[in-house]
């Protein structure tokens, strides 16, 4: 924690790379630091998130039902997101990541994120209105 506040203030305070100073939008002189350790950080959850889980079907068998039916559940969402998905390059963008393959997969995740968006809705209304009917 500590060391992300320090690299917070680093990221904020630290000046700007000498090739963007005077620019109107600059580069704040310790970017390449900051993505270095939010890449490390989503290395960490990535690894908690998959590790405690596992470790919980090793301690407790009978709930490896509930794990894989989740883990279903997650890749079905994906493989239905990424069968909707287009693949079609925006018009008017002059982008060499403007071609199928990204697009597919970035529209792909957009997808999913509202299939979740959308569970986790069901999922708040459903956990309100179980707790109103069993009073």
């Amino acid at each position: 924690m500590a060391v992300a506040l320090v690299v917070l203030i680093l990221f904020f305070v630290g000046g700007t790379t000498p090739e963007t100073a005077g620019l109107a939008l600059s580069e704040p002189k310790f970017t390449t630091l900051a993505l270095q350790l939010a890449y490390v950080y989503f290395a960490i959850a990535v690894l908690l998130t998959i590790g405690f889980p596992l470790i919980g079907i090793f301690t407790h068998p009978k709930g490896t039902g509930g794990f894989l039916i989740a883990g279903l559940v997650f890749i079905g969402i994906f493989v239905i997101s990424f069968l909707l998905a287009s693949n079609e390059p925006i018009p008017g963008v002059v982008n060499p990541a403007n071609i199928p393959g990204p697009i597919k997969w970035v529209d792909t995740g957009l997808i999913a994120c509202y299939f979740f968006l959308f569970l986790a809705f069901l999922g708040i209304i459903y956990s309100e209105l179980s707790g109103i009917f069993r009073k």
